[in-house]
């Protein structure tokens, strides 16, 4: 990837609302206006994350300032990434976003903000619609595959993790996590991974992934770390959720704000870590009612915060 490493990243949380209206099926749309990167195209409301943010607040907050009505997130659809040319004042880049289905209050909406990148958001009937960007493209795939949006009881809000100011010394990292289990053994088993004395979270047991590098998308990085981490390939892989938090700094580390997409899938055979120089220490199978009594991240325990409590209630 000759130049990756000069790629400028843009990680954005995006809805999937869609309502029946008058017997038609509808999706709501924001047309791109002359200073965005498309002109004239309509794309999913949303936008870029910001510092601290969970992706699903940054659905709620760009909802917020595209249009009057009130959004919800529910569980992440997909991720996508893609490099985008340079264009105009817009440098060369990849594009890495997730899409939320999203409940919307019914009604007419009304852009909000005067001075961002959209100009008119509306709702389409999906047998009539405008020029796609294509994140809005991905996002009608996906309803004619069967997505709708949640109901009120399926909202998942983020955490509301992000702080005022980001500080000077900082970074947003955006990693690919594997929630990788074998169901061969009598008992079912989740691949972990100990991290090295060298991370803040130093022998502390980790989901097997790491960071997407420049020109990657959050899948090829799941599927390189995994192998790199373990020795082994993953298979049935499906998209999960999404995790945001801040890490305080660390020695010489800087704070960091990690969005880590999380993904399932399964794996078979004895693990084995495969790179010299990387942030593991062991790599192991264990069983989930062992698993809930070790030293867990935090990225580890929040994802697998559902298994762990049926493992203990079981």
């Amino acid at each position: 990837m000759s130049g990756s490493n000069r790629l400028a990243v843009r990680v954005g949380g995006y809805a999937l609302a869609t309502r029946d209206h008058e017997g038609s099926l509808e999706i709501l749309l924001t047309r791109c206006g002359p200073d965005a990167r498309f002109p004239g195209q309509w794309a999913l409301p949303g936008g870029g994350i910001e510092w601290g943010e969970h992706p699903r607040d940054t659905v709620v907050r760009e909802g917020s300032e595209e249009t009057t009505l009130d959004s919800g997130p529910g569980p992440l659809l997909t991720s996508y990434a893609r490099r985008v040319a340079a264009k105009g004042s817009f440098p060369e880049g990849m594009a890495i976003g997730m899409i939320f289905a999203a409940r919307v209050a019914d009604g007419t909406p009304v852009l909000v903000e005067n001075d961002g990148t959209s100009d008119l958001v509306a709702w389409h009937p999906m047998d009539a619609l405008p020029e796609l960007a294509w994140n809005a493209e991905a996002a009608v795939d996906l309803v004619r595959a069967g997505a709708r949006s949640p109901q009120p009881a399926d909202d998942q809000p983020g955490p509301g993790l992000g702080i005022p100011h980001r500080p000077r010394s900082s970074r947003r990292r955006l990693g690919a996590y594997a929630i990788a289990t074998n169901h061969d053994a009598d008992v079912p088993r989740i691949l972990l991974v100990k991290l090295a004395i060298d991370d803040p979270e130093a022998g502390c047991w980790n989901l097997p992934g790491g960071g997407v590098e420049p020109g990657e998308s959050p899948l090829e990085a799941l599927h390189r770390e995994c192998y790199e981490e373990t020795g082994l390939a993953l298979t049935n892989v499906t998209i999960h959720d999404v995790d945001s938090r801040v890490y305080e700094s660390w020695g010489t580390m800087q704070i960091k704000h990690n969005v880590g997409v999380i993904y399932r899938g399964t794996a078979r055979g004895a693990p084995e870590i495969m790179e010299t120089d990387g942030s593991s220490a062991e790599v192991a199978w264990w069983p989930f009612d062992e698993a809930a009594d070790l030293p867990l991240t935090m990225l580890t325990r929040g994802a697998l915060a559902g298994e762990l409590l049926r493992s203990a209630e079981g």
